[in-house]
């Protein structure tokens, strides 16, 4: 039928050629075969749309799949960028501290890693005797002290934190000028015991006495929160938030005499 219906329009079209008007006949055929076209023209385009479609759904896959991965390269280029910033940052604090402190000569440190039995206490740093580091050396931050070198090798080197309870410093209260006893406790805060006639008040800022010659005066150790006086005790207790975030730690400084 379909065969018939265009060979019927193929004739119409050749013997219209250069009448104004059709043949009743062949108006009759044209009728007929007018839903016949009407059919095939929406096959046509539906068939035309269909594969045009399935072109457009591939190159907006391309399309995707190219922007995805310019967003994955432009997050990688910003966590870069943030890193190398938070490192330029710290770095241009501890060479600000250097020029301060400019007593010491200093020995510039990365963590490399932290020991799992003794978590934030014991720091594994990339610096050992064959860099000049030996036991006992003060470790500090622009903003106070960090703890010790405690054991030394050739190119590492292992730090005692001051929140350790085996640390102990000698302290100074600088509103004051009153000794404090400081002992680490294992978690974010220090203790500190002081006489009973010590006056002592929320805020006040410890700092290393420089006595026992392990720590240098003047480091800041960190911040009284609150204050204990126990019932029996000859000394009263004095709660300390420390200047130093070692969760935060990244370099270091080690303090060699000049």
């Amino acid at each position: 039928m379909l065969i018939i219906t265009i060979i019927f329009l193929i004739l119409i079209a050749f013997t219209a050629q250069g009448r104004e008007r059709l043949s009743k006949g062949e108006s009759f055929v044209s009728r007929a075969v007018v839903p016949v076209q009407k059919t095939l023209y929406s096959i046509t385009y539906h068939i035309k749309n269909f594969f045009g479609s399935i072109t457009e759904v591939s190159s907006l896959r391309d399309t995707n799949e190219k922007l995805q991965k310019e967003i994955i390269e432009l997050k990688k280029n910003q966590v870069e960028l943030e890193t190398l910033k938070s490192e330029n940052e710290r770095l241009k604090k501890l060479l600000n501290f250097q020029k301060k402190n400019s007593q010491y000569n200093y020995i510039t440190a990365e963590i490399v890693s932290i020991d799992p039995e003794v978590w934030f206490d014991v720091f594994i740093i990339d610096k050992g005797f064959s860099d000049g580091i030996q036991k006992n050396m003060p470790i500090c931050v622009e903003e106070g002290l960090v703890g010790k070198v405690i054991e030394v090798g050739e190119n590492t080197s292992k730090i005692l934190a001051i929140s350790d309870t085996g640390n102990m410093v000698n302290g100074e209260i600088a509103r004051t000028g009153d000794y404090i006893r400081i002992q680490g406790n294992g978690n974010s805060t220090l203790e500190g015991y002081v006489d009973p006639d010590v006056q002592l008040i929320p805020g006040d800022m410890i700092i290393t006495s420089g006595l026992g010659n392990v720590f240098p005066e003047n480091l800041i150790i960190g911040e009284v929160k609150s204050i204990e006086k126990q019932p029996g005790m000859l000394e009263k207790k004095v709660n300390i938030v420390p200047a130093v975030d070692l969760k935060q730690l990244k370099e270091v400084l080690i303090l060699k005499k000049k």
